[in-house]
C-alpha cells in the first residue's frame, strides 16, 4: 500500500475543461515509442490518438470482469471485484486521515471481511466430518481454509511466483512477505523446506462414499 500513495514531486495537474483535448506531457522508454508506433501503422491511428485509446483502455474494467468471472466463476467474482474495490477505497480515505500503513491496512481488512460477510450465504456452517490423512494433518488443524489459504501462501516461495510478486509489490515489500510467510509455517512447527508441510497443506481430498 505504501508504494501506493508515495507523493511525487512535479507540475501541479490542472483541471479539465469538459469538451475540450488537453495536452498531457508524458515521457515513455524508446521500446514503448517503437511499440506504440507500430501499433498506429497497423491501426490507422495517429501516434497520439494510439496512445489516448491505450489509455482509455487501461480504465475499461470489462475485460477484467470477464477474466475474473473466467477464472474464479461469477459469484467469487463479484465477490473479489467488489471487496477490492472496498479495500482500495478504504486505503485511499486512510492515506488521506493520515493514517500509518499498519493502521490502514487495518481498515483495508475490515472493508474486505465487511464485503465478505455481505456475500455469505444463508444458513449455520457445519464441518463435516474429515477422515483419514485429512483429520490427522493440517487440514485437521486448522480447517480447510486456513490450510489451503498457507499452501498458495507457500508458492509465493517458488522462484517463477516470487519474480511475478517482485513485479507487482516491489523488492522489499516482497522480500517482507516471503518471511511471514516462512514465520507463519515455522510457527505451526514445519520447515518450510520441508515437503513434510507440503503434503499436509493439501493432502487427497478423501474418496467419496457414493
Amino acid at each position: 500500500m505504501s508504494e501506493t500513495h508515495k507523493r511525487r514531486a512535479g507540475r501541479p495537474t490542472k483541471e479539465a475543461v469538459p469538451g475540450k483535448k488537453v495536452s498531457l506531457g508524458l515521457k515513455v522508454t524508446p521500446t514503448i515509442k517503437d511499440q506504440l508506433d507500430r501499433a498506429a501503422r497497423a491501426s490507422g491511428r495517429t501516434q497520439s490518438q494510439e496512445a489516448e485509446y491505450r489509455l482509455e483502455q487501461t480504465f475499461d474494467k470489462r475485460p477484467l470482469v470477464i477474466a475474473m468471472e473466467l477464472a474464479f466463476g461469477a459469484e467469487l467474482a463479484a465477490a473479489l471485484i467488489a471487496a477490492g474495490e472496498a479495500m482500495r477505497g478504504a486505503d485511499q480515505y486512510s492515506f488521506a486521515l493520515g493514517g500509518e500503513e499498519p493502521w490502514r491496512y487495518e481498515q483495508v481488512l475490515a472493508a474486505a471481511m465487511t464485503v465478505f460477510e455481505a456475500f455469505r450465504p444463508m444458513g449455520q456452517p457445519v464441518q463435516p466430518e474429515l477422515r483419514g490423512s485429512t483429520a490427522k494433518g493440517m487440514v485437521g488443524k486448522l480447517g480447510p481454509g486456513r490450510s489451503i489459504a498457507l499452501q498458495r501462501l507457500l508458492s509465493f516461495l517458488d522462484r517463477d511466483t516470487a519474480d511475478l510478486v517482485r513485479d507487482l509489490l516491489g523488492e522489499k515489500a516482497a522480500a517482507a512477505m516471503a518471511s511471514r510467510i516462512r514465520q507463519i509455517i515455522n510457527d505451526l512447527g514445519y520447515d518450510v523446506a520441508s515437503r513434510t508441510v507440503l503434503v499436509e497443506l493439501a493432502p487427497d481430498l478423501p474418496a467419496s462414499d457414493t
